[in-house]
């Protein structure tokens, strides 16, 4: 094992047993449990289901001790389901969207 390797403690790295696939499978569980905060529910596919393991990817060309490249990454996603959910949300539609609003009762501070 490399010095990155896990030596000792819980492996929670989707058996990749490395540091950094620790550190991206928490980061994504992360994104996960927020999903379930705004209402969302475990999906077949993407990050409601296990694609929070694959965060890392989002954001990398390619996987430590890998030389080929990642392509097409399709499991660290929003399911269709999960983003349609998260578009209609009231935690993410703005005030000027919403029905019956009204210019006169807003308040505005600078």
């Amino acid at each position: 094992m490399t010095g990155s390797s896990i030596q000792c403690g819980f492996d929670d790295s989707a058996q990749r047993k490395e540091m950094w696939a620790n550190y991206s499978t928490t980061l994504g569980a992360v994104i996960h449990e927020l999903g379930h905060s705004f209402g969302l529910p475990h999906t077949k596919t993407g990050i409601m289901w296990r694609g929070f393991d694959y965060l890392n990817q989002v954001f990398m060309i390619n996987e430590p001790h890998e030389t080929s490249p990642i392509i097409g990454n399709d499991k660290c996603r929003w399911d269709r389901s999960s983003a349609v959910s998260l578009y209609f949300s009231p935690y993410f539609r703005s005030f000027s969207k919403q029905k019956n609003y009204s210019q006169k009762n807003v308040c505005t501070t600078i």
